[in-house]
């Protein structure tokens, strides 16, 4: 009993180091018109997918970067080495192996939050104004002790939104209030400073 209870232990060790290793496995598929090279990173499902780095098939060029479903999707660079140096051909945005351009400077940051369970904050057109919605449950959050202070622009006062139009960027902001949970049993306080520097109309959504 005790030599078959170690078979199977050692059976089990090695199908554990043999999955271990088909997860850095370099045969599964990259989807490029040059699909004869070499990968080595993360997959799904027999496609390159994550952080990984692909080495096309002229042995000079070499992808590096992000993978969705087997093709190049998000940022990454391709380049060759000559004499040790890295010399750099694109670099940037991939979509669908298709580069898109170079990765822009982030028009906003978020410099603080608390108590907020997610956030979004989307330039929706040209202008000069940040709105400040608030919502829970799926609908509008009619928060308690609002205070919103800006560096700048005419502020914007309502049940269920606040902001500022007449706004010059870059536009920094100190969000606090106070609301209840889902569930109506408690009361905390909520504080979130965010940075938007690209001038526009922007939204920026607090859900709680």
């Amino acid at each position: 009993m005790k030599t078959i209870l170690n078979a199977l232990v050692l059976g089990l060790l090695i199908g554990s180091s043999n999955l271990s290793y088909s997860q850095n496995d370099t045969t599964y598929k990259v989807i490029h018109e040059d699909d004869s090279g070499t990968y080595e990173g993360k997959c799904k499902k027999g496609l390159a997918h994550g952080i990984g780095i692909y080495k096309f098939s002229d042995g000079e060029r070499v992808y590096e970067g992000r993978f969705k479903k087997g093709m190049f999707s998000g940022n990454g660079e391709i380049y060759k080495i000559i004499n040790g140096e890295k010399e750099i051909i694109e670099s940037g945005t991939w979509e669908n192996n298709k580069y898109i351009g170079k990765n822009k400077a982030n028009s906003y940051t978020v410099k603080r939050s608390e108590n907020v369970d997610r956030y979004t904050i989307r330039k929706v057109g040209e202008g000069n104004r940040v709105e400040i919605n608030f919502f829970q449950n799926g609908t509008r959050n009619q928060v308690r002790a609002l205070n919103i202070n800006a560096n700048n622009g005419v502020e914007i006062v309502g049940s269920y939104i606040g902001g500022f139009q007449g706004v010059e960027f870059p536009f920094v902001c100190e969000v606090n209030y106070t609301t209840q949970n889902k569930f109506k049993t408690i009361t905390y306080q909520v504080n979130f400073d965010f940075i938007i520097t690209e001038p526009g109309a922007w939204d920026v959504t607090l859900f709680n």
